[in-house]
């Protein structure tokens, strides 16, 4: 089971092997931020977590900001991000097998609905009114189409105890579960080493630096070349 306070533990004390470099070194430590994210968030650090992921556009920190605001409540925060993850699906739209556009299109709909009762949330009538236009087409037919209807006009027909509802029976945002599970396959392939002690190396930089120390003495090369 995964425990918040463990993964943050292993973090601290763990490093990526010697002689991980450029996109490598840049794929785990971007995992590792992800991983310590969730652990700060799920250990009631909000700020401290999404201050991590705050530069982040990628699907899956999206997906991880989009969670942790939801769970906390932030429905302005949630229903932009919302938003930047409709926009990345329809932008980047699946083409290998028929089962992958079905998820994706089930996907959006989620999407779409979550969005629109954090919106509802928040009592702001004029987004939402925008979000039916652009989504109600797509809504049509779908499982939760009552349930769109229900939301876009909560504010103005007083039914936010409805939208309370429908909010604690809509799950929270799993792409980042999804992660994990990934991440739990494909982490054997890599053997994390034990973080130096400090005082005999300097320390590897935090999970917010996604900079590789390779990349990092070249840059120092250039600037070194550029003074002289």
């Amino acid at each position: 089971d995964y425990n918040p306070k463990g993964a943050l533990q292993a973090l601290d004390e763990t490093q990526p092997p010697a002689g991980t470099e450029g996109s490598e070194w840049q794929e785990i430590m971007s995992e590792r931020q992800l991983l310590r994210t969730r652990g700060l968030s799920d250990m009631g650090k909000i700020d401290e977590a999404l201050a991590l992921i705050k530069d982040r556009q990628d699907y899956t920190a999206l997906g991880l900001r989009a969670d942790i605001n939801w769970r906390a409540g932030r429905w302005s925060a949630a229903a932009e991000t919302l938003e930047d993850l409709i926009d990345y699906d329809l932008k980047h739209p699946e083409k290998d097998t028929a089962e992958t556009m079905k998820q994706q299109s089930d996907r959006i709909v989620e999407f779409v609905l979550k969005r629109g009762i954090a919106l509802a949330l928040t009592g702001n009538q004029k987004e939402l009114n925008n979000l039916y236009a652009d989504y109600h087409t797509l809504m049509e037919g779908t499982d939760v189409e009552v349930a769109f209807n229900v939301v876009v006009r909560a504010p103005k027909s007083g039914s936010l105890a409805d939208i309370r509802t429908l909010k604690s029976r809509v799950k929270e945002v799993d792409l980042f579960d999804t992660f994990l599970k990934k991440y739990k396959v494909n982490a054997p392939a890599v053997t994390m080493q034990p973080q130096p002690v400090k005082d005999e190396e300097e320390a590897l930089p935090p999970e917010g630096d996604l900079q590789s120390p390779q990349d990092e003495a070249d840059d120092n090369a250039v600037e070194h070349e550029e003074e002289h």
